[in-house]
């Protein structure tokens, strides 16, 4: 279920406001702007997910649920979430404008998308130096995942190939 208690069924055409708080409107659904978007990671220091808004655009409509917080109509934060919608849910892109931080929205955006089922299994990706902030929203960290950085595969390929093991 999500907030509003309806189900979960991927729906995107529309954004419905699930809070606000401090004159910062937050609302769930896929049919953001990837401009906006980018303009939150840009501020940030994320060109590599804003240069290209076609491609932004296709992730945020291929998320499971995107959360946003709106101040005078425009984004300020951002966060996304991939997931099976029963077992397991992973979080990733959670930013909010330079500008804006240490007013708790971030904090809000992230228990938005936990609220949606906080019987789920959450994961998400983080640089060490916020690992205290999520901690303090019941993450902890984890020593068992791995990671494939984008390209990996070729590269490797390219390496068993030239020991003539290809």
């Amino acid at each position: 279920m999500d907030v509003n208690g309806g189900e979960l069924d991927g729906r995107g055409g529309e954004l419905t406001t699930v809070g606000e708080a401090d004159g910062v409107v937050y609302r769930l659904g896929r049919d953001v702007g990837p401009a906006a978007v980018a303009a939150v990671y840009r501020s940030v220091g994320w060109e590599h997910l804003a240069r290209d808004p076609e491609r932004l655009g296709v992730a945020l409509r291929a998320s499971t649920e995107v959360a946003t917080a709106w101040e005078g109509g425009e984004v300020v934060g951002v966060a996304r979430l991939l997931s099976d919608r029963v077992f397991h849910g992973l979080i990733l892109g959670v930013a909010v404008r330079s500008d804006r931080q240490g007013r708790g929205i971030g904090t809000r955006l992230v228990q938005t998308l936990v609220d949606l089922n906080p019987e789920m299994h959450y994961h998400l990706w983080t640089r060490t130096h916020r690992y205290s902030f999520y901690g303090r929203l019941g993450f902890r960290r984890d020593d068992t995942a791995m990671e494939r950085p984008a390209g990996a595969l070729a590269a490797s390929t390219r390496k068993v190939k030239g020991r003539g093991e290809g």
